[in-house]
């Protein structure tokens, strides 16, 4: 397979663009003003069971933890899907992440970032990834709406179900990775966000996109309902696996 050079080029041109400092954004200096030590967090799960014609059930949970330190604030996200249809397994997949970030200004920061993934239907036994680079809050609205960015290098480590002819049952490689994500109060109640990220293989061009757009509405106090809709695509998959995969979700959140 033929390397692809244009993309590296690009990919290093972006993330140089999006180092140079955002005159617009406000910056206070550093964090040592804001509330610190304090772990805030939510968490998500949704449950679907039909019988009838077709037996099927599924599960799909998220825990979002976020410690914010002076100088530092840490990610920790952990999600799991399971479904069945008629005693057969249809899904179930399991992913998990940790971001560290180092906050330098108000805005501004540097981050280290560990993936894992595993999901018995896509073909690999597991995916693993380990990133850093830089972020910049681009937007802050006085309620707390914001849109930030981030651009930076990494390594994957995926392992394939089944070995490729004459070749290892390993995919490695570095990676350039950029993100993008928007959160928009578009009322007392209600918080729209859209996660947008892409991780481009160096050596081959080959690339993985995620978007997670959802809409999030208060119930009671810390209870609320949220509707999210994601989608992957992945240029280079397993034989037989397919390229774009999509998932609709229905949870109730609580907050804390």
């Amino acid at each position: 397979m033929k390397k692809f050079y244009p993309k590296i080029t690009c990919s290093l041109l972006a993330l140089v663009l999006l180092a140079v400092p955002n005159v617009n954004a406000q910056d206070d200096g550093d964090y040592s003003s804001n509330e610190t030590g304090l772990w805030q967090g939510s968490a998500e799960f949704g449950v679907r069971r039909a019988t009838g014609n077709t037996n099927t059930s599924s599960f799909n949970g998220k825990l979002n933890l976020v410690q914010n330190l002076t100088y530092w604030r840490n990610t920790y996200i952990f999600q799991s899907n399971y479904a069945t249809a008629n005693d057969s397994t249809t899904a179930e997949q399991y992913r998990g992440s940790i971001q560290s970030d180092y906050k330098f200004t108000n805005n501004e920061f540097l981050f280290v970032k560990g993936e894992a993934e595993k999901d018995h239907f896509s073909g690999y036994l597991y995916k693993s990834s380990l990133s850093t680079g830089y972020g910049n809050r681009l937007w802050q609205g006085a309620d707390g709406s914001y849109f930030e960015a981030s651009a930076g290098i990494g390594y994957q480590r995926e392992k394939l179900l089944k070995k490729k002819t004459n070749s290892s049952n390993f995919d490695n490689g570095l990676t350039t990775n950029f993100s993008a994500k928007l959160e928009k109060y578009v009322s007392d109640t209600s918080t729209f966000k859209q996660d947008l990220s892409t991780q481009i293989d160096m050596e081959y061009g080959s690339n993985e996109i995620e978007s997670v757009t959802s809409l999030q509405t208060d119930i009671i106090s810390n209870i609320a309902m949220k509707m999210s809709y994601r989608v992957t695509y992945d240029s280079q998959v397993p034989v037989g696996k397919a390229h774009t995969n999509t998932e609709t979700s229905i949870t109730f959140l609580y907050s804390f």
